[in-house]
């Protein structure tokens, strides 16, 4: 889709500048006209080039129910604010309008944390990240891709953005997302906030030890094709579905840290985490 500084969207956002394009989006900072204000503006798109406009079946209801449902959580500080959800009928497009978040994303934060004192980064992160998905579970909303890239870092707060966009995932989900998928992900089956869960026990994997619970060497990966591409997939998928990760508490972390991550990453949705640990002593 060609945008240019200047051009209105939906006759109602003006393009300022292009921010980025993720597997699921493309994104300029745009201002609106209507309430004039800055705001990020989303275009929703299918991850191949040939499929853009071409959305799943009721996938327009899907995204306007979700904002509408994230829309009561525009209180919830945690959780990136939508003011604006529709599909334009010019382009064809679905559009997301939300608060613009001057940050960076998880994965662009996590080296500044390195050298922190992890007793300090448990007290300060792990609530960060649990607190809003705790609202989204009272809300009855399921992120289903949580990952480092769509959690954004502010001076004192985590933002959870880009809900939905699960649903423009391509048959073929990329390594970086599939490393971060639950059991019944892997599955196809429904998610629930179990599944929301499990991502939150991967990204917490990630930050305390530097690696993901399951993985495959990207550059081997990388470097594979046809069959052998496939393979590895699988590979990683059974580990998701069989294989325990290494413990926390082998990096040595302690037992809360330990559990807390390790209750998370269950295979049965049901024996996950429930109750959402806000301090030490909480699991």
């Amino acid at each position: 889709m060609e945008l240019r500084e200047g051009d209105v969207f939906h006759h109602r956002y003006t393009i300022e500048r292009f921010i980025g394009r993720g597997a699921a989006k493309i994104v300029w900072k745009a201002y609106d006209l209507v309430l004039q204000r800055v705001v990020a503006l989303k275009i929703l798109a299918p991850q191949k080039s040939e499929e853009l406009g071409r959305y799943p079946p009721d996938f327009e209801h899907h995204m306007l129910r979700e904002a509408r449902m994230l829309a009561a959580l525009n209180k919830e500080e945690g959780i990136v604010q939508i003011y604006d959800a529709n599909l334009d009928e010019k382009t064809s497009h679905f559009y997301i309008a939300e608060e613009l978040i001057n940050g960076i994303t998880l994965e662009d934060y996590l080296p500044s944390i390195k050298s922190t004192w992890p007793n300090a980064i448990i007290k300060k992160h792990v609530p960060l990240l649990f607190r809003p998905l705790g609202a989204m579970e009272s809300h009855g909303i399921v992120h289903g891709d949580l990952t480092f890239q769509n959690i954004l870092v502010t001076k004192d707060l985590f933002k959870i953005t880009d809900f939905g966009q699960s649903v423009l995932a391509s048959q073929e989900t990329s390594v970086s997302s599939l490393r971060y998928q639950s059991p019944e992900h892997v599955r196809k089956e429904p998610l629930t906030h179990a599944s929301d869960v499990w991502q939150a026990g991967v990204i917490l994997y990630r930050m305390f030890t530097g690696e993901f619970p399951f993985e495959i060497n990207s550059e081997r990966y990388a470097a594979a094709s046809g069959l052998k591409r496939e393979l590895m997939r699988e590979h990683l998928k059974k580990q998701i579905l069989t294989s325990t990760p290494r413990p926390p508490s082998s990096f040595y972390y302690g037992p809360y840290l330990n559990e807390l991550i390790m209750r998370c990453l269950e295979k049965d949705p049901v024996d996950r985490l429930r109750k959402i640990p806000l301090r030490p002593g909480d699991v």
